[in-house]
């Protein structure tokens, strides 16, 4: 959801061998349709910030750790929020200093 840099910059969006969607900054989403089931638990999305220092299956990892612990949802997101901030900016070249927001819908019946 880098939306201003998707909307603006474009410095990098001329490549003309690529299509809008393929240009280095695009307003194109990374969408996946996914059927939800009884066996479904929880569904995370996200802006960009949160996927620059952690890939999915970490991020579902992680959570899914402290769902299992009864963790409350609110603290879940701020607690991974938190993990995902650059503890050293030079360190990590600004990775974990972008804008973050993120959405985490329980689907367990009952549960948090």
């Amino acid at each position: 959801m880098n939306l201003s840099r998707a909307i603006g910059d474009l410095t990098f969006k001329k490549n003309k061998r690529l299509s809008a969607k393929e240009q280095a900054v695009t307003a194109f989403p990374d969408v996946r349709v996914h059927t939800i089931t009884p066996k479904s638990d929880f569904i995370v999305m996200g802006c960009d910030g949160i996927w620059e220092s952690h890939t999915n299956q970490q991020t579902v990892d992680a959570i899914y750790m402290q769902m299992k612990r009864k963790v409350k949802i609110q603290k879940i997101c701020d607690s991974w929020l938190d993990a995902c901030c650059s503890p050293n900016v030079q360190r990590t070249m600004g990775k974990g200093c972008d804008n973050m927001s993120m959405i985490l819908i329980d689907f367990r019946t009952g549960q948090n």
